[in-house]
């Protein structure tokens, strides 16, 4: 016999989503979180009507992303909450999911995602109401609120299903930063470029509206196939001789050529690596 589809709308603290996956090095985008989720309930026999994420979106790395905005184009709802106090996500979810099972007839229940206790009570009302809810919790959440749902899921279980690939997106950032180049430095007849890998970084976060930790693991990629170089140079003055500090530059393989033995490249070796990636992370995990 066919199980039951379940219309449901899914409830998430994104706030403790996203500490949870940062503080383990990893994030959304990596983990192709939603399209997983979406597959994962879907297997469930869960019909996912909406799904609405809580979170206080002025944090220094989903700012400087526009992650607000990203989620808008995976088809997630945002609420903005305050950054006052703890539990200001906590009680709109209750409060919206109140307003929801009383109001809305066509929602069978809810997945609620959280590893908060404090949502207990909140569970509870749903079960009565709908008769229906299903947690999502990372595996430290308390036994008190895993007793609670009508059943319930681990993260690991959602990333057990299979990743779909980033490589549009990775090719996407070598094909406009070969285009840029060409633009701002080759036409303009200013060779060999000298981009820096701090600049070109922070002007594309709001671009492709990805954390920075997120894009520097895809340049990672980069690198790793021969597509970028990442080295060391200075400025020059008129006379052509270097002056200030050091910088760590950026060029694509297409235009390696434009450093020759008059203006020798300096590069790097595997620089953007786990520990360059895991020091990106720490700049935002100090910031909590």
């Amino acid at each position: 016999m066919n199980e039951k589809i379940r219309n449901v709308c899914v409830m998430i603290d994104y706030e403790n989503v996203h500490y949870n996956l940062r503080n383990d090095y990893t994030n959304v985008f990596e983990k192709d979180f939603f399209n997983r989720l979406r597959m994962y309930l879907q297997g469930k026999s869960m019909n996912v009507i909406d799904i609405i994420a809580y979170c206080n979106f002025d944090l220094p790395d989903m700012y400087n992303s526009r992650h607000q905005s990203k989620l808008h184009e995976f088809g997630i709802e945002t609420r903005h909450t305050s950054n006052t106090g703890k539990n200001c996500a906590d009680i709109q979810i209750a409060v919206d999911t109140m307003e929801m099972i009383f109001q809305n007839n066509l929602i069978d229940g809810v997945v609620l995602i959280s590893d908060d206790k404090d949502m207990t009570p909140l569970i509870k009302a749903i079960k009565k109401q709908k008769g229906f809810v299903h947690l999502i919790t990372s595996q430290n959440s308390s036994d008190l609120i895993l007793h609670t749902p009508t059943s319930h899921s681990f993260f690991e279980d959602l990333y057990e299903i299979e990743a779909k690939n980033d490589s549009h997106l990775t090719e996407n950032i070598y094909h406009n930063l070969n285009a840029h180049i060409k633009k701002e430095y080759v036409d303009k007849q200013k060779t060999p470029p000298l981009l820096s890998l701090q600049r070109f970084t922070e002007n594309s976060l709001s671009w492709y509206n990805i954390f920075e930790y997120e894009f520097v693991r895809l340049l990672n990629k980069l690198e790793l196939e021969g597509k970028i170089i990442i080295h060391k140079y200075r400025l020059k003055n008129n006379e052509g001789i270097e002056y200030g500090k050091e910088f760590e530059g950026i060029i694509t393989d297409a235009y390696l050529y434009l450093f020759n033995s008059n203006n020798p490249i300096n590069r790097i070796s595997n620089c953007i690596n786990d520990e360059f990636i895991k020091n990106v992370y720490k700049k935002y995990i100090r910031n909590i």
